[in-house]
C-alpha cells in the first residue's frame, strides 16, 4: 500500500524505491517520510500543545508503533524458543533433514520473526539517528 502523498513528490520515484527496498522497515521509513510531507496528521497534536512540531509528532508515533512491532516479534521468538527448548540455530540443526511439517512451519515462522525483528530494529535506529 502506498500512502497518499502531495503532488510535489515524484510518485514514480517513490514507487520504484518502495519496490526496490529489501525490508519492510525500509518501506515503512519511506512511507513515514511521505507522511511527514503532509501536515494533516500532526496538526491536532501541535494545536493541543502536546508537541512542538510535525517531526516530533510523527517520530513519537512511529517509534511507539515500531516498539510494539519489535515486542510482537520478540514474543513469538520467545514462545518458539520455549516450545523447543533451544535457540533458532540449535533448532535448525536438530531438524535438518528430518523435520515434520509442523516443525518446518515453526522454522519458517521463527526465521520470519527474527528477520522482521531485525528489520524493525533497523528502522528504529534510522529514525532515532535522524532525530
Amino acid at each position: 500500500m502506498i500512502v497518499s502523498i502531495p503532488d510535489t513528490i515524484n510518485h514514480q520515484a517513490l514507487e520504484r524505491n518502495l519496490f526496490l527496498k529489501k525490508t519492510y522497515g525500509e518501506v515503512l521509513y519511506l512511507k513515514l517520510k511521505a507522511i511527514i510531507a503532509r501536515e494533516r496528521l500532526p496538526k491536532p497534536f501541535i494545536m493541543a500543545g502536546l508537541y512542538k512540531d510535525e517531526k516530533s509528532v510523527l517520530t513519537d508515533i512511529a517509534l511507539d508503533y515500531i516498539t510494539r512491532k519489535i515486542k510482537q516479534y520478540d514474543k513469538r521468538i520467545r514462545a518458539l524458543k520455549k516450545k523447543y527448548g533451544s535457540d533458532f540455530n540449535e533448532f535448525t540443526l536438530t531438524i535438518k533433514n528430518k523435520a515434520t511439517f509442523a516443525q518446518e512451519d515453526d522454522w519458517m515462522d521463527w526465521k520470519s520473526a527474527i528477520e522482521m525483528r531485525r528489520s524493525w530494529n533497523n528502522v528504529q535506529k534510522m529514525i532515532i539517528n535522524n532525530e
